[in-house]
């Protein structure tokens, strides 16, 4: 009896050692690295034209183009523009641009400027052209006008 009361001991302890890891196994966790990217949406609508008329040596303007910022961009935006043109009479520093009625007009360059920044909803920009020395007669020019994430910065 002695003997059963040992070997059933032992069997009990082992029996409980080799219960021990089953029952550490009930809960275990572990983990993934998870990330996310966002995009950047910008959208614009563009309206107005620019159709000026009047007599040679005079600043005609202003005409307005509003750019517009649609609900599906998710983010504020700067706004930009540059200006073309093969005119020989009225070279491309001769069409002008203001966002605050004409006060201060700046000449289109070659390559984009900032015309607002921070935009959120839309933006007037008034044009005007110096005809000093033009011929009469038609003189064009061709506007681009940009939208970027506010702070990104317009490139070429």
């Amino acid at each position: 009896m002695k003997k059963l009361l040992i070997s059933l001991a032992v069997v009990g302890v082992l029996v409980g050692i080799m219960a021990a890891p089953v029952m550490a196994a009930s809960s275990e966790e572990g983990s993934v690295p998870a990330s996310v990217s966002v995009s950047t949406f910008v959208n614009i609508t563009i309206s107005g034209d620019i159709s000026l008329s009047g007599d040679p040596d005079t600043v005609l303007g202003p005409a307005t183009i509003t750019v517009t910022v649609q609900d599906d961009t998710n983010v504020d935006i700067d706004v930009g523009i540059k200006g073309e043109t093969t005119d020989t009479e009225i070279l491309i520093g001769a069409w002008m641009w203001s966002v605050d009625l004409g006060t201060t007009k700046n000449p289109l360059i070659g390559s984009y400027a900032e015309v607002a920044g921070d935009v959120t909803d839309s933006v007037a920009i008034e044009h005007y052209v110096d005809t000093t020395d033009a011929s009469p007669g038609a003189h064009t020019a061709t506007i681009w006008y940009k939208a970027v994430a506010a702070g990104a910065g317009f490139g070429s």
